[in-house]
């Protein structure tokens, strides 16, 4: 995983109020009177900061709200009537509903491809 889509990921998880006080990385504050408020971070160390994607807090900041996916294939299913793996049409009623950040923590520590992975989700930013 190269250092700049790590960057560029973390940020995104920022934006829904994530603070990467994490090893490698270094937060930076604004104080302003007796309120601290956070303002950014950099990579200090790469080796160290990566792991920072596979936390729970990462996971629910970076990835909102639920999704739906094939119980037998474990296909995501975007539309009513989308078929999966399995080649069935399903009705909403059959599927498993799961938050979006364990389902797709679960398919990032799965993935052969990390950086592929969540690149697909930068795009929808």
């Amino acid at each position: 995983m190269s250092k700049e889509i790590l960057q560029k990921v973390i940020e995104k998880a920022t934006k829904n109020k994530f603070i990467p006080n994490y090893y490698g990385i270094e937060t930076k504050w604004f104080t302003r009177g007796k309120k601290k408020e956070f303002k950014g971070f950099e990579i200090i160390d790469f080796d160290l900061a990566l792991p920072i994607i596979f936390t729970h807090e990462f996971a629910k900041a970076f990835w909102k709200g639920r999704v739906s996916f094939c119980p037998v294939c474990e296909v995501e299913i975007k539309e009513a009537l989308q078929k999966c793996g399995c080649d069935d049409e399903h009705n909403r009623d059959i599927l498993a509903d799961w938050d979006a950040w364990r389902y797709h923590l679960e398919g990032l520590v799965l993935s052969k491809n990390r950086i592929k992975y969540l690149k697909q989700f930068l795009k929808k930013s």
